[in-house]
């Protein structure tokens, strides 16, 4: 008897730009994570941190985004961070 992962395995950092693009880029995930009543000097930061996550080496959404930007994007938290959010499994 073997087990398989439920949802099929991504790496961090392609599940990230995937949830960005789903969320519409950078620019648009960072006005969804903020809101709409942010600075201009809060928003580009985020906009520079959220494309950092698609850019670095390891790449991914830090855990404290991974739910809010599952929730965005429709990415779920177990491709974003597979080593908090281990994906389902069962026995085949």
């Amino acid at each position: 008897m073997s087990i398989t992962p439920i949802i099929p395995s991504m790496g961090k950092k392609e599940a990230a730009i995937d949830a960005i693009e789903k969320a519409g880029g950078p620019a648009e995930l960072a006005r969804k994570l903020l809101g709409d009543d942010c600075t201009k000097e809060d928003f580009n930061r985020m906009q520079w941190r959220i494309s950092k996550w698609q850019s670095e080496q390891q790449g991914g959404i830090p855990p404290k985004y991974v739910l809010a930007v599952e929730t965005i994007s429709g990415v779920s938290r177990h491709k974003l961070a597979p080593d908090i959010y281990p994906a389902p499994t069962v026995a085949a």
